[in-house]
């Protein structure tokens, strides 16, 4: 039984090839910066937490539960809202 066939698909799209359009290829770069940025700032609070604290890893701990903590709990409540009501094409 073959899996797989040997003959490449034409009916795909190449991976990259929304970032041919200008505005998104903006918008992707950008993102992806700010998200570094969010990234680098989180460990280093966690790092200074850490270091304040003589290594403690419950305050460690408790940090980082403030930081994703409304993220989680605000999240399941938008879902909620966004499956209730419906969606407002502009």
């Amino acid at each position: 039984m073959k899996l797989r066939s040997k003959e490449p698909r034409d009916d795909r799209l190449p991976v990259f090839a929304s970032l041919s359009v200008h505005n998104y290829r903006r918008y992707f770069f950008g993102a992806m910066i700010s998200n570094n940025g969010t990234w680098m700032q989180r460990i280093a609070q966690d790092w200074l937490v850490f270091e304040l604290t003589g290594g403690s890893g419950l305050a460690v701990g408790i940090t980082m539960a403030l930081q994703f903590g409304p993220m989680l709990v605000l999240g399941l409540y938008g879902g909620v809202l966004a499956d209730r009501y419906p969606s407002a094409d502009c």
